[in-house]
Order: C-alpha cells, then structure tokens, then sequence
C-alpha cells in the first residue's frame, strides 16, 4: 500500500509537475511561472495547517 501511494505521488506527480510547471512557464514569462509555484506551495502549506486538528484547536482558543 505505501509502496504504491509512494510510487503514484513521486513517480507519477513529479513528471507531471515539471510538465506543468514547463508548460506555464513558456506560455507567460518565467517570472511569472514562479509566482504561480510559490502561491501553490502556500496555499498547499494554509491547507495543510488548517486540516490540522491542533492548529484548529489553537485558532479557536485565540478568538474566544
């Protein structure tokens, strides 16, 4: 199972990643290709911190 989950996320995401990164950054201007991958990593790190129980526990303590 994990060998599996492992080879579809780095094998198969990987290519797939650059390919898409490749083909942003040729249709606009590498500048802006790279905005595009810094916004989609922090998104993926907002998203990733608000799924986490301990993070919605303290954000909940802050606003009462």
């Amino acid at each position: 199972m994990n060998t599996t989950r492992r080879m579809l996320s780095s094998g198969l995401g990987v290519p797939l990643g650059a390919l898409v990164a490749s083909s942003v950054t040729v249709a606009v201007h590498a500048r802006a290709g790279l905005l595009l991958a810094v916004a989609a990593i922090a998104l993926a790190s907002v998203i990733a911190w608000a799924a986490h129980p301990r993070a919605r526990a303290v954000a909940e303590e802050a606003v009462t």
